[in-house]
């Protein structure tokens, strides 16, 4: 019977490369020709593949692994968060604290995925900053769909995104990255900042007097009413258009809840100490009662329009007034006015009522001394008051803002 020729002789074992070991730092092995790091970890043995061939490459990263672990920034894992988890950080952070501001964030994250994809390592995100930056300034603004036409094409001569998106975008990431190291055990080793761009200064422009009786007078019916409130009271139109009756108390008195304010706050209004905000709410009172009464129809909102399919109507929410406003302010002559406006003219009545800023900021909801001093918007007009004051002079019947004053706004607008 024939043999084969080593049969009988032990094969010869294969020779394991011997582990590098770093004196109170880990080791450095070879598996399958690629280079391998083993560390401890609050009690736990971690290996990690180097995807490098070249030992020393290899002993540098495990030096960086423990200087990590020395530093607290350690991240078991690290290397698979990507920038969809630390998306994800930011929504359930907003969601658990009653954010009204995820819708933002949302936008945010839809504009930043565009150029950096969800699936990028976090570690390497810090590292696209400026190309996204450049990327971004040189996108035209997207318009929104309307209805269920699609969006419109890209017009040459439309403007192109402006610094303050980019550094509101750049922000909400920096914020995912706080979260990242905050969590426990830490998501990311890294931090992500950055040097804001130039922005125009905040805006100037208010709406009172006349001028604002003048686009009120161009509006539909239905919307009268809520932007007299939004003037008087100092609110976010959003907070008073979706207003409900259970906010509205029998002792004449107007309670925001937390989640109705976009600092998180009660807000309390004596709206019956105002002659016109009582007639107001008396008389959506009355016709809250009054189609109630003849069609069936309970609706819960202050604020609402009659509407519906023919032979059924409803009391429809005031969904949208953009378009309206629009419409109303070119009619008016007004193009630079917007709703936001108001609050800036009632942070100015105030401060011309002689209300201290304590009690201004608790009717309109603002939670800081600094917000509330730049929606204060001073202008020559009060300059010139306040030298008449001086003087003791009376003082001058309030004007319409002079064509001077107009240009000011609009520029600032």
């Amino acid at each position: 019977m024939n043999q084969e020729p080593n049969a009988g002789v032990p094969h010869p074992r294969r020779r394991r490369k011997k582990k590098r070991a770093l004196k109170g730092m880990g080791s450095v092995f070879e598996r399958n020709g690629i280079q391998w790091i083993a560390f401890t970890y609050r009690g736990v043995r971690h290996r990690e593949s180097t995807e490098q061939r070249l030992e020393g490459v290899a002993v540098d990263i495990l030096k960086e692994r423990i200087s990590q672990i020395k530093g607290g920034t350690f991240a078991p894992g690290g290397r698979k968060v990507t920038l969809a988890t630390l998306r994800d950080l930011v929504y359930a952070d907003m969601e658990r604290n009653g954010r009204t501001s995820v819708v933002r964030a949302k936008e945010h994250f839809a504009n930043i995925e565009r150029h950096i994809p969800e699936w990028t390592p976090a570690e390497e995100i810090p590292y696209l900053r400026d190309r996204y930056i450049t990327a971004r300034l040189a996108e035209q603004v997207r318009r929104p769909k309307r209805g269920k036409k699609p969006a419109p094409p890209p017009d040459k001569d439309a403007r192109r995104t402006s610094n303050a998106t980019v550094n509101r975008e750049l922000g909400t990431l920096r914020h995912a990255f706080r979260l990242g190291r905050k969590a426990t055990p830490p998501l990311v080793m890294t931090t992500f900042e950055f040097d804001k761009l130039a922005e125009p200064p905040p805006r100037r422009d208010f709406l009172e007097g006349k001028d604002l009786e003048s686009v009120i007078g161009n509006l539909p019916d239905y919307l009268r009413d809520p932007i007299r409130v939004c003037a008087a009271t100092g609110w976010r139109v959003r907070s008073v258009l979706d207003l409900p009756w259970s906010s509205v108390r029998d002792d004449g008195t107007i309670v925001l809840q937390p989640e109705q304010v976009k600092t998180r706050k009660v807000v309390v209004f004596h709206y019956a100490e105002n002659p016109k905000l009582r007639r107001i709410i008396e008389g959506r009172r009355v016709a809250t009662r009054a189609i109630a009464r003849e069609h069936g129809i309970i609706t819960p909102l202050v604020f609402w329009r009659l509407g519906g399919p023919k032979g059924q109507p409803a009391a429809l929410p005031l969904t949208d007034y953009r378009k309206a406003w629009g419409d109303a302010r070119t009619d008016a002559g007004l193009p630079w006015a917007r709703v936001h406006g108001l609050r800036r003219a009632f942070a100015r009545a105030a401060t011309n009522a002689g209300i201290d800023r304590k009690t201004a900021m608790e009717l309109a909801g603002w939670s800081t001394e600094s917000t509330f001093s730049r929606y204060n918007i001073r202008d020559e007009r009060d300059a010139r008051a306040a030298v008449r004051k001086l003087a003791g002079l009376p003082p001058v019947a309030p004007t319409r803002a002079t064509a001077r004053q107009r240009a000011k706004m609009k520029r600032s607008a």
